[in-house]
């Protein structure tokens, strides 16, 4: 109280500052109270404005750091045009400021891109890297994907958009290739059947990859949909650099059916990818699942297609969920094997040349095991001696 009795209803920096001086010569503060102020002002530090003129182009509106928490850079900011509840159109940043010693999440606000707001980002679970906002507010509330321990993925609802308390956890590492680490590639996007997700995986040797989740419409907590391999990996030309073995992406956009991914590899240099949005989402969307929502009704089966090429896994799958199975899909034997491992299926749909584990090695590991799935090996091999093994 002692500094806001200094202070009228509206005040500037400079005004406040005087009130923080003056409260400290005249209370001779404690440790405690002197942590106070510097709160104070550290907090009151960390807002301000910044306006370009009319007359620049959007590329010369470039936002350096300016407050003493970001003096050491600001990073990863992942943009979203947030539509509200009215119709009104904003956008917004999240972002991580870096001090040499700290991070804090920040928040930037335009409606126009000439004129900025920068804000802190606070609450008890408003920490680590990594805050995304989604575009609009869900059952009335504003709803944002996180990172809270650094491993997994969470998300938060809140009624204020700077202040994040209750963190709820949605992914945790499943796969080799995000054994480290998970964490979200930009705000999720809006479709017909469920917020897309785009996420980094951190596998061994620190390699990043980027892959996808879709969350559902109505209830983004449950996860109903994951690819079980990744998306973008880092190729030859794009391992070497300042942070090596690194493909990373803050946002995408879609764009005449295909969903555009720009992306950095290893801090040295940008690019971007683009994937069909049908097909993604057909190698996402469970068979009992249409428009992210459940359907009362229950799938004929749970089925798992294990194939490593592309083409197979999505004409296998597409022909199986259009009759109403449910279907999950692995690259690989070793895939495959982790899924059973963790879920139950009915019947398993499966190549045999396949790099890792193949389908011969995958049906051995099943019979030593006493797992008693049916396989139907798919395979150009016609040979009696193949048939045989293969029974």
């Amino acid at each position: 109280n002692h500094v806001l009795n200094k202070l009228e209803a509206q005040f500037d920096f400079t005004e406040m500052n005087k009130a923080l001086e003056e409260t400290d010569q005249e209370l001779n503060p404690n440790i405690t109270q002197r942590n106070i102020l510097q709160t104070i002002k550290w907090l009151a530090n960390s807002h301000y404005e910044i306006t370009f003129s009319l007359d620049t182009s959007i590329s010369g509106r470039v936002i350096f750091p300016i407050a003493k928490a970001e003096s050491n850079g600001i990073e990863d900011a992942r943009f979203v045009k947030f539509t509200n509840e009215d119709g009104r159109v904003s956008y917004y940043a999240t972002y991580t400021a870096y001090n040499g010693k700290s991070i804090m999440p920040k928040l930037i606000a335009t409606k126009d891109f000439f004129h900025f707001k920068i804000m802190p980002i606070q609450g008890e679970n408003a920490q680590n890297k990594g805050m995304a906002l989604f575009p609009r507010k869900i059952n009335g509330k504003y709803a944002m994907l996180s990172r809270v321990d650094g491993v997994n993925n969470y998300i938060m609802f809140s009624d204020d958009i700077n202040l994040w308390h209750e963190a709820i956890q949605i992914q945790t590492p499943k796969f080799p290739w995000e054994f480290i680490q998970v964490g979200n590639c930009g705000s999720p996007i809006e479709t017909e059947y469920g917020w897309l997700v785009l996420t980094h995986g951190v596998g061994v040797m620190r390699k990043y990859v980027i892959s996808a989740i879709l969350l559902d419409l109505d209830d983004p907590t449950k996860v109903i949909g994951k690819l079980s391999e990744p998306l973008i990996s880092p190729n030859e030309e794009e391992r070497e650099g300042y942070v090596p073995n690194v493909v990373y992406s803050c946002g995408s956009i879609i764009n005449n059916g295909e969903l555009v991914i720009p992306y950095a590899m290893s801090d040295t240099t940008s690019t971007y990818a683009t994937v069909s949005l049908e097909e993604l989402l057909t190698n996402l969307v469970p068979s009992d699942l249409k428009k992210g929502h459940p359907l009362k009704g229950k799938a004929k089966a749970r089925v798992l297609v294990v194939a490593n090429e592309i083409y197979d896994q999505r004409e296998i799958a597409s022909a199986l969920k259009s009759d109403g199975y449910e279907v999950d899909i692995a690259p690989d034997g070793i895939i495959a094997l982790m899924k059973i491992d963790k879920e139950s299926y009915d019947v398993i749909f499966s190549d045999i040349a396949m790099p890792g584990l193949d389908g011969y090695q995958m049906l051995e590991y099943l019979n030593k095991k006493k797992l008693n799935i049916p396989v139907i090996l798919l395979s150009g091999k016609t040979s009696l001696a193949d048939k045989e093994k293969g029974l």
